[in-house]
C-alpha cells in the first residue's frame, strides 16, 4: 500500500489482479487499473500525479491519477519483473525500483524505458550470494540511494 502525503488518498494492490486508487476520507474507489496476476507493488508519486502498479509477472505499469490512463510500460527483457521498492523522482519524471535481485533501476516515467542500472553489494558468505533492495530514493537529481539485506547504504550517481 501507497499512501499520499496528505493522507487523503491511498493506493493498494493484492491477490484479485487489481490495484485502486481510492480516497481515503471517502472509502470510493477513485480508478481501478487491472493486471494478468497479483499486484505486488505499489507507488504514489508525492504529488499525487502518477502511480506505479507493478503484477509478479511482467508488468510495470505508471498511470496518470486525473484520468486513469496508463502513461507508460516499463520496458524489459527478464522473464520476471519483481520489486522490492519502488520510488518516484520529486517531479515525477524518473522512477527508481529495487529488487531481490540485488538490481537497482531508474527508468524515464514517460516513456518506460530503462535510463541506468545498478548493483547493490552482495551480502558475505551466504549462498547463494544476496542483497534485496529494501528501498531506494532520489536524493537529487544527480543520486539515488539504495538500502539493501547486506546492511549497506549505497549512492549512486545517476545522469540528468
Amino acid at each position: 500500500m501507497s499512501l499520499s502525503p496528505n493522507g487523503k488518498y491511498a493506493l493498494s494492490g493484492g491477490n484479485d489482479h487489481n490495484a485502486y486508487f481510492w480516497s481515503t476520507e471517502s472509502g470510493q474507489i477513485l480508478h481501478r487499473f487491472e493486471h494478468q496476476q497479483r499486484v505486488g507493488t505499489v507507488e504514489l508519486q508525492r504529488d499525487g500525479l502518477f502511480a506505479l502498479t507493478s503484477d509478479t509477472g511482467n508488468d510495470a505499469i505508471i498511470w496518470d491519477l486525473t484520468s486513469g490512463k496508463q502513461i507508460s510500460q516499463l520496458s524489459t527483457w527478464t522473464r520476471q519483473l519483481i520489486f522490492s521498492s519502488a520510488r518516484f523522482s520529486d517531479d515525477g519524471k524518473r522512477l527508481v525500483t529495487g529488487s531481490p535481485s540485488s538490481r537497482l533501476m531508474v527508468w524515464d516515467s514517460k516513456t518506460g524505458k530503462r535510463l541506468e542500472g545498478f548493483e547493490v553489494e552482495l551480502l558475505k558468505d551466504v549462498r547463494p550470494p544476496r542483497g534485496v533492495v529494501y528501498d531506494a530514493a532520489f536524493e537529487s537529481n544527480q543520486r539515488v540511494l539504495s538500502a539493501s539485506s547486506a546492511g549497506v547504504i549505497q549512492a549512486w550517481k545517476i545522469s540528468e
